[in-house]
């Protein structure tokens, strides 16, 4: 399906805008993605990032509160949405063509003119920190907040995007303030709109809401490093959740495609040995998947799975066993099949305007450059088997990183870590 080119303007604050018409849409999405994230907070303001994303919607001068926000949204038969993760922040509309210019007015006015009020603050609070402990409560949750807090420890990307109930009650309204001030800031943003929206409507309407805020320097980002170890939460359950993870590499790193390819091969889809061996053969598990999450200059490698605490030794066996015989059994037609998997993955992105709008607007805000699918689909066909048996060692020779949430049962950590010793040697003394 044929498109148009992307269309890119930077205003002289600083302010890039983005526009991607698609000729066969009729709805659009519009807005605001700002590079801040958990990764910019530290252990005594953790969650302010997404905390200031909830007050948005709080109310401004113009839009009174919460219920006006929505009922004006509603009008337009528009949808409003607001993300917050480790790198990015994201305010965005869906609506109508012919309700681009109203659906960014309020996205625009909500992110510039909030008026965070003492009284929304605090009632915001604490359903807030219920959702944090309900989070923590429930085992999928647990794993997910130790496994980032393990991998990255003693960084701010290892902190869980929400707060802990301990830093969301210290937040002062100060806090938040200048939390806006220095980060909301034009070089640190970028307007992003596809679908049906014509370049120069979007370019005007960013130049009213945003054109005369001043041009500041960008946040620096703070580093972000790869640690592993193990935790383990002692649960009364009778299943196990589990996360096995290796050091990944960052979406621009010459290996990124083939770090992609790896996790696929391993455990991306139904015909990978980590689903037909362990989960279909064995039966050892009920889920059972391999991802590769990249960040901007790190990444991590995630193994996850959920079984009976009666098979965890078995299930860290047969888990060990795969992986250090996984580059020794590859095939040329696996590689094919990975890579069939990853380029129709691309093609669904590049046909959804919210997830493409996410694209361009990162890669804007990180690397100053309108993302190419051709670009991304040859990094991905360039990969050899010899590139995935290579990073292989990258891979199994980091240290791992384990966590397990659920009755005590599985091997030691360092019996488990032991098994991937050889892969270590290797990668730090690689063969001449």
């Amino acid at each position: 399906m044929k498109r148009e080119e992307h269309q890119l303007t930077t205003l002289s604050n600083g302010l890039r805008i983005a526009s991607l018409p698609l000729k066969w849409a009729r709805g659009a999405v519009v807005g605001t993605w700002i590079a801040t994230g958990t990764r910019y907070e530290n252990a005594l303001n953790n969650g302010i990032n997404h905390f200031t994303g909830n007050m948005f919607f709080h109310g401004t001068e113009r839009r009174k509160d919460h219920h006006a926000i929505g009922c004006e949204i509603d009008s337009l038969g528009g949808n409003i949405h607001a993300s917050a993760g480790y790198e990015n922040t994201a305010i965005f509309i869906k609506v109508s063509g012919g309700n681009v210019d109203r659906g960014f007015d309020i996205q625009a006015d909500i992110i510039r003119n909030a008026t965070f009020l003492e009284s929304k603050i605090h009632s915001e609070k604490g359903p807030l920190i219920q959702r944090i402990k309900n989070r923590r409560n429930d085992p999928a949750g647990c794993l997910a907040i130790n496994f980032a807090e393990r991998s990255f420890h003693g960084y701010s990307m290892g902190l869980p995007v929400v707060g802990t109930p301990e830093s969301i009650s210290s937040l002062r309204r100060e806090d938040i303030i200048a939390r806006w001030a220095t980060h909301y800031t034009p070089a640190n943003m970028v307007v992003t709109g596809v679908g049906a929206v014509e370049p120069q409507q979007l370019v005007d309407l960013a130049g009213r809401a945003y054109g005369d805020m001043p041009r500041l320097p960008r946040v620096e980002k703070p580093p972000a490093y790869y640690t592993g170890g193990d935790v383990r939460i002692d649960r009364d359950l009778q299943q196990v959740h589990a996360c096995v993870g290796f050091q990944g590499v960052g979406e621009l790193h010459p290996d990124a495609p083939a770090y992609t390819l790896w996790s696929q091969m391993l455990g991306g889809s139904m015909s990978a040995p980590l689903f037909q061996i362990i989960r279909n053969q064995s039966g050892l598990v009920y889920s059972i998947s391999a991802t590769n999450e990249h960040f901007t200059d790190a990444g991590v490698i995630k193994i996850e799975a959920s079984f009976s605490s009666i098979n965890a030794p078995k299930y860290f066996d047969a888990l060990a066993e795969i992986l250090s015989t996984f580059a020794s059994r590859l095939t040329e037609e696996q590689l094919q099949q990975a890579k069939a998997n990853v380029r129709t993955a691309n093609i669904f992105v590049d046909e959804n305007p919210t997830a493409l709008a996410e694209r361009v607007a990162s890669s804007l805000l990180h690397w100053e450059k309108i993302p190419d699918g051709n670009e991304r689909i040859a990094r991905i066909d360039a990969v050899s088997l010899n590139d995935i048996r290579r990073v292989n060692v990258q891979i199994l020779g980091s240290v791992p990183t384990r966590v397990i949430v659920g009755p005590r049962g599985a091997e030691t950590y360092e019996k488990f870590a032991d098994r991937f010793q050889s892969f270590q040697l290797e990668r730090n003394c690689p063969a001449a």
